[in-house]
This record gives C-alpha cells, sequence and structure tokens, in this order.
C-alpha cells in the first residue's frame, strides 16, 4: 500500500512538472543556449529543429536571427540537408524582409556583401568584383 501511495505521488509530480514546463515559455536566450548546447553535443536534429524556431521569430532581434541561420545552415549541413539551405535562407529572409541585419547575414551565406559607396550601395563578391545595387533593382536607387 505504501509502495502504492510513493508511486501516485512521483507519477503526481511528474504530471504537476511537465505542465508547468509546458506552460512556463523560455526566453530566447535560453533557447539559444539550449540550441547551441545541442549543435556542441552533435545532436544536430535537435539543434536544428531549434535554430529554425528561433531565426523564423517575428521578434528576434538581428543578432539572434544571425546567429540562428548561420547554425541552422550548418545543421542542415552536417545533416546531409544541404538541398534545403537555400529554401531555409530565403524563408527566413522574408519573414525579416525589413531588418538590414538579416540582409547582411543572407547576403553573406551567399558570399556577398553590399557597402556603401560614394552615393548609393555596391554588393560585392567574394572575388571583389562589386556591381552598383541599382543595377540589380530599380528600388535599390537613392531616391533624389
Amino acid at each position: 500500500m505504501l509502495r502504492l501511495r510513493l508511486l501516485f505521488g512521483v507519477g503526481l509530480l511528474a504530471f504537476t512538472g511537465a505542465l508547468m514546463s509546458i506552460g512556463a515559455e523560455q526566453t530566447p536566450a535560453k533557447q539559444t543556449t539550449q540550441a547551441d548546447l545541442l549543435f556542441n553535443q552533435r545532436n544536430y536534429k535537435e539543434a536544428w529543429e531549434a535554430f529554425e524556431k528561433l531565426a523564423k521569430r517575428k521578434t528576434a532581434t538581428d543578432e539572434q536571427v544571425e546567429h540562428a541561420l548561420n547554425r541552422g545552415m550548418d545543421c542542415l549541413e552536417r545533416l546531409g540537408r544541404q538541398d534545403e539551405i537555400d529554401a531555409f535562407r530565403e524563408e527566413i529572409a522574408d519573414i525579416h524582409s525589413d531588418s538590414w541585419q538579416a540582409l547582411h547575414a543572407t547576403m553573406a551565406a551567399n558570399g556577398l556583401a553590399m557597402q556603401a559607396r560614394g552615393n548609393g550601395l555596391v554588393v560585392i563578391a567574394q572575388n571583389g568584383t562589386a556591381i552598383k545595387a541599382s543595377s540589380i533593382a530599380r528600388d535599390l536607387s537613392k531616391k533624389a
């Protein structure tokens, strides 16, 4: 009888703890720390799932998006899912289209950089080739 009560008590405690953990939302900083820990433990599947969620958070800071994007791509590469990297980058760029930091992170992941030069912007490839941003899209022209 005592054993039955003890088992019931332990089960009730576990159930209560599970309910509390479901209701308690972790901060993005803790989620990032846990995702980094999973990555460092070479648990790339779970790390990928965590970084994907972090990168897709609309309220994430630019630094959080950049970190989650880069680590997410690392996870996909280590999982042998390189064919999903471009779609992931595009999705994150669409979600955070109002963020310069996300734009720079996406460009860097593609071997490009954007810099101010003169009265406008230029896009520079890794080999040093530069092209005016307005040549790529008229929307990138400086307004008069």
